[in-house]
């Protein structure tokens, strides 16, 4: 083999890879989402350590192919969404409540 040629074939390689790593993690978010029952846009409250939370989940983080946590926009004294976020880290996903489903 010619080094263009391992070079090819590495590419496919890391493409089929990086397409297996996305449908692990897609699998692997799904199972995230039925465990707990809180989906990326759902509003829901928590507490971090003794301090209650109140946020919309923006996202959900992951290290390599598995869910790490949640990522929650925080909401303002005023009620309203502000640009702040936090993690819920897994000792506080025991005390995650729905708020309000997502559309």
């Amino acid at each position: 083999m010619t080094i263009e040629q391992l070079e090819k074939q590495e590419k496919e390689l890391n493409n089929l890879l990086s397409e297996n790593r996305r449908k692990q993690r897609e699998l692997n978010k799904i199972a995230f989402i039925e465990k707990h029952g809180i989906d990326v846009g759902d509003t829901v409250e928590w507490m971090d350590g003794n301090t209650p939370r109140k946020g919309v989940i923006g996202e959900i983080e992951f290290s390599g192919v598995n869910p790490n946590y949640y990522k929650a926009i925080l909401f303002n004294s005023n009620g309203k969404l502000g640009k702040r976020d936090t993690r819920i880290w897994s000792y506080s996903v025991k005390s995650l409540k729905m708020v309000a489903k997502s559309d």
